[in-house]
Protein backbone atom coordinates (compact mmCIF):
# COMPACT_ATOMS: atom_id res chain seq x y z
CA UNK A 1 0.00 0.00 0.00
CA UNK A 2 1.23 3.49 -0.83
CA UNK A 3 0.09 6.48 1.19
CA UNK A 4 1.18 10.01 1.90
CA UNK A 5 3.95 10.61 4.41
CA UNK A 6 2.80 11.08 8.00
CA UNK A 7 4.96 12.49 10.81
CA UNK A 8 4.95 9.11 12.58
CA UNK A 9 6.88 7.69 9.57
CA UNK A 10 9.98 9.82 10.21
CA UNK A 11 11.80 7.38 12.52
CA UNK A 12 11.23 4.47 10.14
CA UNK A 13 12.45 6.52 7.18
CA UNK A 14 15.70 7.24 9.01
CA UNK A 15 16.34 3.49 9.12
CA UNK A 16 15.31 2.89 5.50
CA UNK A 17 17.69 5.57 4.21
CA UNK A 18 20.66 4.39 6.27
CA UNK A 19 20.12 0.66 5.70
CA UNK A 20 19.63 1.07 1.95
CA UNK A 21 22.91 2.99 1.68
CA UNK A 22 24.89 0.64 3.91
CA UNK A 23 23.80 -2.31 1.74
CA UNK A 24 24.90 -0.86 -1.60
CA UNK A 25 27.29 -3.10 -3.53
CA UNK A 26 30.84 -2.20 -2.46
CA UNK A 27 31.91 -2.44 -6.12
CA UNK A 28 29.82 0.64 -6.90
CA UNK A 29 30.88 2.80 -3.95
CA UNK A 30 33.72 2.21 -1.52
CA UNK A 31 33.04 1.64 2.20
CA UNK A 32 34.44 5.11 2.94
CA UNK A 33 32.10 6.67 0.36
CA UNK A 34 29.12 4.84 1.85
CA UNK A 35 30.13 5.94 5.36
CA UNK A 36 30.36 9.54 4.13
CA UNK A 37 26.93 9.22 2.49
CA UNK A 38 25.29 7.98 5.70
CA UNK A 39 27.48 7.57 8.78
CA UNK A 40 24.45 6.80 10.98
CA UNK A 41 20.66 7.09 10.75
CA UNK A 42 19.60 10.73 10.77
CA UNK A 43 17.19 11.90 13.43
CA UNK A 44 13.42 11.80 13.31
CA UNK A 45 13.53 15.59 13.56
CA UNK A 46 15.73 15.81 10.44
CA UNK A 47 13.32 13.67 8.39
CA UNK A 48 10.29 15.55 9.66
CA UNK A 49 11.91 18.76 8.43
CA UNK A 50 12.82 17.24 5.07
CA UNK A 51 9.60 15.47 4.23
CA UNK A 52 7.02 17.91 5.55
CA UNK A 53 8.43 20.52 3.14
CA UNK A 54 8.02 18.27 0.10
CA UNK A 55 5.39 16.01 -1.43
CA UNK A 56 6.20 12.57 -0.01
CA UNK A 57 4.86 9.03 -0.07
CA UNK A 58 5.70 5.81 1.76
CA UNK A 59 5.12 2.18 0.86
CA UNK A 60 3.74 -0.06 3.59
CA UNK A 61 4.08 -3.84 3.66
CA UNK A 62 2.07 -5.40 6.47
CA UNK A 63 2.54 -2.96 9.34
CA UNK A 64 6.01 -1.81 8.25
CA UNK A 65 7.12 1.21 6.27
CA UNK A 66 9.63 -0.23 3.76
CA UNK A 67 10.29 2.60 1.29
CA UNK A 68 9.73 6.24 0.47
CA UNK A 69 9.96 8.87 -2.25
CA UNK A 70 9.71 12.64 -2.14
CA UNK A 71 9.50 15.49 -4.61
CA UNK A 72 10.55 19.09 -4.04
CA UNK A 73 7.66 21.46 -4.72
CA UNK A 74 9.30 24.85 -4.32
CA UNK A 75 11.09 26.84 -7.00
CA UNK A 76 13.64 26.55 -8.55
CA UNK A 77 13.88 22.84 -7.69
CA UNK A 78 10.18 22.14 -8.36
CA UNK A 79 9.73 18.58 -9.62
CA UNK A 80 13.07 17.36 -8.27
CA UNK A 81 12.98 13.83 -6.81
CA UNK A 82 15.11 14.20 -3.73
CA UNK A 83 14.91 10.66 -2.28
CA UNK A 84 13.83 7.22 -3.46
CA UNK A 85 14.86 4.44 -1.07
CA UNK A 86 13.63 0.92 -0.35
CA UNK A 87 14.79 -1.37 2.48
CA UNK A 88 17.29 -3.88 1.03
CA UNK A 89 15.14 -6.94 1.79
CA UNK A 90 12.23 -5.41 -0.18
CA UNK A 91 14.21 -4.33 -3.24
CA UNK A 92 13.46 -6.03 -6.55
CA UNK A 93 9.70 -6.11 -5.93
CA UNK A 94 8.77 -3.11 -8.13
CA UNK A 95 8.17 -0.91 -5.08
CA UNK A 96 10.32 1.89 -6.50
CA UNK A 97 8.22 1.81 -9.65
CA UNK A 98 4.97 1.93 -7.67
CA UNK A 99 6.19 4.89 -5.60
CA UNK A 100 7.39 6.69 -8.72
CA UNK A 101 4.07 6.15 -10.51
CA UNK A 102 2.27 7.75 -7.55
CA UNK A 103 4.63 10.75 -7.70
CA UNK A 104 4.44 11.00 -11.49
CA UNK A 105 0.64 11.02 -11.51
CA UNK A 106 0.60 13.72 -8.84
CA UNK A 107 3.22 15.83 -10.68
CA UNK A 108 1.30 15.56 -13.95
CA UNK A 109 -1.90 16.74 -12.22
CA UNK A 110 0.06 19.68 -10.78
CA UNK A 111 1.09 20.70 -14.31
CA UNK A 112 4.81 20.00 -13.87
CA UNK A 113 6.45 19.84 -17.31
CA UNK A 114 9.20 17.47 -16.16
CA UNK A 115 10.73 15.59 -13.26
CA UNK A 116 14.42 15.49 -12.44
CA UNK A 117 16.74 13.63 -10.08
CA UNK A 118 20.39 13.17 -9.21
CA UNK A 119 20.68 9.39 -9.50
CA UNK A 120 23.41 7.33 -7.90
CA UNK A 121 25.17 4.51 -9.72
CA UNK A 122 22.63 2.22 -8.06
CA UNK A 123 19.49 4.17 -8.98
CA UNK A 124 20.48 5.22 -12.51
CA UNK A 125 19.17 1.97 -14.08
CA UNK A 126 15.95 2.29 -12.10
CA UNK A 127 15.37 5.84 -13.32
CA UNK A 128 16.24 4.84 -16.90
CA UNK A 129 13.67 2.04 -16.69
CA UNK A 130 11.14 4.67 -15.56
CA UNK A 131 11.77 6.75 -18.69
CA UNK A 132 14.42 9.22 -17.45
CA UNK A 133 17.42 10.17 -19.55
CA UNK A 134 20.86 11.23 -18.38
CA UNK A 135 21.53 14.92 -18.98
CA UNK A 136 24.89 15.18 -17.20
CA UNK A 137 27.09 14.11 -14.33
CA UNK A 138 27.36 15.60 -10.85
CA UNK A 139 30.12 15.03 -8.34
CA UNK A 140 28.88 15.49 -4.79
CA UNK A 141 31.23 16.10 -1.89
CA UNK A 142 30.26 14.39 1.36
CA UNK A 143 32.57 14.35 4.37
CA UNK A 144 35.70 14.46 2.24
CA UNK A 145 34.51 11.86 -0.27
CA UNK A 146 33.46 12.41 -3.87
CA UNK A 147 30.37 10.55 -5.08
CA UNK A 148 29.35 10.37 -8.73
CA UNK A 149 25.69 10.99 -9.54
CA UNK A 150 23.83 11.43 -12.81
CA UNK A 151 21.56 14.34 -13.60
CA UNK A 152 18.42 12.78 -15.00
CA UNK A 153 15.20 14.17 -16.44
CA UNK A 154 11.86 12.93 -17.65
CA UNK A 155 9.41 15.05 -19.61
CA UNK A 156 5.79 14.71 -18.54
CA UNK A 157 3.38 14.66 -21.48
Amino acid sequence: MIRGFQPRDAACIAGIYHNAIMNIDKQLYSPSQLQAWSAAPRSKRYWLGQLTQTQSWVVIQGEQCVGFINCVTRYPERGYIEHLYILPQYQGRSLSKALFQQLEQWAYCQGYPKLSAHASKVSRPIFEHLGFRVSGKVYQQKRGQTLLCYEMEKQLD
